[in-house]
């Protein structure tokens, strides 16, 4: 996740570096809202998904 939002720091920072005076920027914020909020339901349902049902006592090396 921090490589996606840095990613994006990066490409914000030299866009508006780079871009000329002349032209407005006009942002759509609804789409920008739905898509930060996609991104961090999607991220905890594949979180969920993915991560271990039972993880055992991986400490305890006895064999029985």
């Amino acid at each position: 996740m921090a490589a996606v939002l840095g990613g994006a720091t990066g490409w914000g920072l030299a866009a508006a570096r780079n871009w000329p005076g002349g032209i407005p920027v006009v942002m759509n914020w609804t789409a920008v809202a739905t898509v930060l909020a996609l991104t961090l339901v999607l991220s905890a349902a594949y979180g969920a998904l993915a991560a271990p049902r039972h993880v055992g006592n991986t400490l305890n090396r006895t064999e029985t």
